[in-house]
């Protein structure tokens, strides 16, 4: 028979569970920053792509789709990035406290810029201030991917496990 729990307690492996699906939407979310910034950098290429096509409705579904493409993963990052921000999780996981939260609202402030202000087309100024915030939030994500997991408890960085405890 398994063993019950009050409501008020946490089943362990539901704990576990919990922190390591959330841990591992933080790690696919900064690798999506990565990749949006990518297809943002190729924007003029793919664009010119569309002059190999004949048909008018390829060229209006590879506009749509090049456009789209960016939003959906910058709308991933974004909720990504606010689901981990409840405190109660940002304290069981291991992560850069400063780090996450403020990549996660410069992602939200680019998608914000590519949508309303007219950041979709290539080399205008919408679009350049959106390259500049996902430039930087990936920065910011990488920071403190490495520093989360080098600092962390659960870790071992050079410096800290040449320290014996006698």
């Amino acid at each position: 028979m398994l063993p019950r729990f009050d409501a008020m307690e946490t089943n362990p492996l539901t704990k576990a569970l919990e922190i390591w699906s959330l841990e591992t939407l933080l790690n696919t979310s900064i690798a999506l920053g990565l990749v949006a910034f990518g297809l943002m950098l190729v924007q003029r290429y793919l664009q010119s792509l569309r002059e190999e096509f004949s048909l008018r409705v390829s060229i209006e579904v590879w506009n749509l789709a090049i456009g789209v493409a960016v939003d959906v993963i910058l709308a991933f990052i974004v909720l990504g990035g606010f689901l981990v921000l409840n405190p109660d999780t940002m304290a069981d996981m291991r992560m850069a406290i400063p780090f996450v939260p403020v990549a996660t609202i410069l992602f939200a402030i680019a998608l914000i810029v590519r949508l309303f202000y007219g950041g979709h087309r290539a080399l205008t100024r919408g679009f350049i201030k959106s390259l500049w915030l996902m430039l930087f939030a990936n920065v910011i994500n990488i920071l403190g991917y490495s520093i989360g997991y080098a600092l962390s408890e659960k870790s071992c960085i050079p410096l800290k496990c040449l320290i014996v405890k006698r």
